[in-house]
């Protein structure tokens, strides 16, 4: 089973940015009951692309980067995919 999140804050005032960073997410990762669903954290997690680089070393783990294009310039993406 795959699990999509939505991992990226919103330029709209009702999100919670900080609640956006997806090292909140690593106690689900981590869950022995989960090992076999995979997660896939969508739009790269920004603003938090160093924090989720960590994350992708959990063999459940995956990132999906669409919408980072439309946001942000190519220099800036592509630093965040190095």
């Amino acid at each position: 089973m795959a699990v999509h999140i939505h991992t990226m804050a919103s330029a709209r005032s009702y999100f919670d940015v900080l609640g956006t960073n997806p090292l909140l997410l690593e106690t689900v990762l981590n869950e022995p009951g989960l090992r076999k669903t995979n997660f896939v954290m969508l739009h790269g997690g920004w603003p938090y692309t160093r924090e989720i680089a960590a994350l992708l070393t959990k063999p459940n783990a995956y990132l999906d980067y669409s919408s980072q294009s439309l946001l942000l310039p190519p220099a800036t993406l592509a630093v965040t995919l190095t």
